[in-house]
């Protein structure tokens, strides 16, 4: 049997501060410098979407591809501890107006400006390594954000409980997520999700991976801490190999490994 262990975290400063509850093999992030900061990959801050007609492979570019429809239409065999999940997720719906009243000054480097996303469940998938994953949570009641790894298993979720704040919410993970999502039903309590609690409103959401900071993580062969390519281990974290198409500029024509 594995037990869940649950961490509970007061942000901002106010002793009335909304609180961040981790559950699962996760740990959350105080700050969105925890992604911005260590291996930072992409940002949906919803401008883009917003502009491209809300196309699902907006932020396709660095890894990032939302979905519609069934949950298991979109990752076969999604479970958690108590079983395979059922639940839709839905394209976000472009807002423009109303962001200081459900962005109340955001917290731990959250950020709300201009278009934001309003919807009840949304998921999407990454096509390379994701280890760290956060975003802007709105004061609009609890919400629920959820990692899958790549077997579609629940890795771990936060749930961000407001009161009367914003805030960045985040997680990094030692497993790499292959899913999101986000939503206003607990996904860990139970095999089915749905959208009947308050609209989850949320924006700029946050991810990055964990290569290149220095530590072997789960899914890396290799780490050296620096973003040089032409050495013994690759900026995504594989060893240089022969073949591989890239040149190695650490070595000398003739030795081993050139």
């Amino acid at each position: 049997m594995r037990f869940l262990c649950t961490v509970i975290l007061f942000f901002a400063t106010s002793a009335s501060a909304g609180t961040v509850t981790a559950t699962g093999d996760i740990t959350a992030l105080a700050n969105a410098d925890g992604v911005l900061l260590d291996g930072h990959i992409g940002t949906a801050d919803f401008t883009a979407y917003c502009d491209n007609n809300g196309a699902l492979d907006t932020y396709a570019g660095t890894g990032l591809t939302l979905h519609t429809g069934p949950i298991q239409n979109v990752m076969a065999g999604l479970r958690n501890d108590h079983g395979a999940m059922s639940g839709s997720v839905g394209a976000p719906t472009c807002r423009d107006t109303g962001l200081d009243g459900y962005f109340p000054n955001p917290q731990n480097g959250g950020v709300a400006e201009g278009n934001y996303a309003w919807i009840q469940c949304v998921g999407g998938t990454f096509d390379r390594p994701v280890s760290r994953l956060g975003l802007t949570a709105s004061r609009n009641g609890t919400q629920y954000l959820a990692s899958f790894n790549s077997d579609g298993a629940l890795i771990g979720q936060l749930t961000w409980a407001p009161n009367g704040d914003s805030s960045f919410i985040g997680m990094k993970t030692p497993q790499l997520v292959a899913l999101f999502i986000y939503c206003n039903d607990d996904m860990a309590a139970g095999t089915s999700f749905g959208a009947g609690g308050a609209t989850v409103i949320w924006d700029t959401l946050l991810w990055g991976d964990s290569c290149d900071n220095g530590q072997v993580d789960q899914g890396e062969a290799c780490d050296d801490g620096n973003q040089v390519n032409t050495d013994a281990c690759t900026n995504s974290c594989t060893f240089a190999v022969c073949g591989d198409g890239v040149a190695r500029r650490d070595l000398i024509r003739g030795e081993n490994g050139f």
